[in-house]
């Protein structure tokens, strides 16, 4: 949406957690992880504030 003209922004995405089937009618996410291999749904929420403050500049 935002990477054609006439705004033309680089795009980029990603995401911590666990899943299976992406995009996928049975995809799930998990919510409170009881494995430390696997994130849940506070860290992957983390995991974009961490993204969110070093696009920002801020440490």
């Amino acid at each position: 949406m935002f990477t054609a003209p006439p705004l033309s922004l680089p795009a980029g995405h990603f995401g911590m957690g666990h899943g299976s089937g992406a995009h996928a009618p049975d995809e799930y996410y998990v919510i409170d992880s009881t494995n430390p291999a696997v994130k849940g749904l506070v860290d992957a929420t983390m995991g974009y504030v961490d993204l969110l403050y070093q696009v920002a500049g801020a440490d």
